[in-house]
């Protein structure tokens, strides 16, 4: 599932990245998490990406980090094999 990847993929980054950088990507990812909480992490696409972001008034550069966090994730997981396709 998407959490259960996202959960990987933090637990992989906390002994890696200082506690406020592994912060920064826990808040947003856990927010992903929520809204996607039964999704394959195979079936994430693009646009639920942007929906999602959507769902919250962010400046520019905010919404930019909140992509660039998932992003980092799922190429993290197909890096690892656990999903198939990086969409």
């Amino acid at each position: 599932s998407l959490p259960a990847i996202l959960d990987a993929f933090l637990e992989w980054l906390k002994p890696r990245r200082a506690p406020d950088t592994f912060e920064w990507y826990r808040y947003r990812l856990e927010r992903l998490a929520q809204r996607y909480p039964k999704l394959s992490a195979s079936k994430l696409t693009c646009e639920m990406v942007e929906d999602w972001v959507d769902e919250y008034k962010l400046s520019i550069t905010s919404r930019r980090n909140y992509f660039r966090a998932v992003k980092k994730a799922m190429k993290w997981a197909r890096s690892r094999g656990l999903i198939a396709k990086n969409r």
